[in-house]
């Protein structure tokens, strides 16, 4: 039994049987934190958050599972120079943070 829920478990044997109740929990981690557009987990949105995306834009370098999830603002399953110029005005304070949600 892995899935969560109650669950009775009942044990026969001839003319006796024991009855047992519990509870299987969800045992799914929590998703990790992150700050959307924070592509070097500084707690920080910058300049360097910015170049990091166009590198990956670029393809210049890979992308980690972590950049994925901090540098995809558009959340289009790819990091482009459109998510990269987002965050570039994050980091010039042209705009707010919430726009990266």
């Amino acid at each position: 039994i892995t899935a969560p829920g109650e669950y009775v478990l009942v044990v026969t044997n001839g003319d006796k049987s024991a009855t047992v109740s519990f509870t299987v929990k969800d045992q799914t981690p929590p998703p990790p934190e992150y700050k959307r557009g924070d592509m070097d987990g500084d707690n920080e949105i910058t300049v360097a958050d910015a170049l990091r995306a166009l590198r990956i834009a670029a393809k210049l370098v890979q992308p980690t599972d972590n950049d994925m999830l901090t540098g995809d603002v558009d959340k289009d399953g790819d990091i482009t120079v459109a998510d990269a110029l987002k965050i570039l005005r994050v980091a010039a304070k042209l705009a707010n943070e919430d726009s990266l949600k």
